[in-house]
């Protein structure tokens, strides 16, 4: 089984460094494969990405330090350094288009809301940042994929994020939430498209059940 995940882009900025831009990704994706058994293809360039895309059974957006420029879902045009939506709704319109499942992370989460007409933004409140780098607990649907996995209608799971899903896409229906109100989880009404606002591949051992039954999905 294989598959595609999209690559991550970062700027070292360190002096004397032979390049200091990269494409990477996150190892705790080539430790989840591993574990799992599964190849990984990376989607680095849209053009003619078609023939690898095909041997894939599913994809894999996941999160990013980096933002969405906001003129692609509505908003004033704030152009970000590496444009990664742009490959990512490609090959996202790929998959829906060929009925294959995908599961988006954190930022992935968001840009598939973003893809079907949804918007982001930024964490509120008092404490802005309250989502940042922490744990906290949700509350998922009895009746969803995320119950399915995990048994129970409350967990606690890892959270690095400021930025939200805001106005939902009106194909997507929510699955979980946070005590404060914001979207942790969500699924397509008529596919098998999947986002979790958190990071399990940063949780493997715990959360290994919500993987195993995606790869399910895909070999089928």
């Amino acid at each position: 089984m294989r598959l595609a995940i999209l690559p991550r882009y970062i700027d070292l900025n360190k002096e004397n460094a032979p390049s200091n831009k990269k494409l990477y990704i996150n190892c705790d994706f080539d430790d989840m494969a591993r574990k799992l058994g599964v190849g990984l293809c990376a989607i680095l360039t849209p053009d003619d990405c078609e023939d690898v895309l095909a041997i894939c059974d599913g994809l894999i957006i996941p999160g990013s330090p980096n933002g969405v420029n906001p003129a692609y879902y509505g908003k004033a045009s704030k152009i970000p350094v590496y444009d990664e939506f742009a490959l990512d709704s490609k090959v996202l319109d790929y998959f829906v288009k060929h009925d294959k499942p995908v599961l988006g992370i954190c930022a992935g989460h968001q840009a598939i809301n973003i893809y079907f007409g949804g918007t982001i933004g930024y964490v509120g409140g008092d404490d802005p940042r309250r989502h940042s780098r922490t744990t906290h607990s949700v509350n998922f649907r009895k009746d969803s994929f995320l119950y399915d996995a995990f048994g129970t209608e409350r967990k606690t799971i890892n959270s690095y994020h400021v930025m939200h899903v805001d106005k939902l896409a009106d194909c997507l229906e929510v699955v979980a939430e946070s005590d404060d109100g914001i979207i942790e989880g969500f699924k397509h009404k008529e596919k098998n498209i999947f986002g979790v606002q958190w990071h399990p591949e940063r949780s493997f051992d715990e959360e290994r059940k919500l993987l195993e039954n995606f790869l399910e999905l895909c070999k089928k």
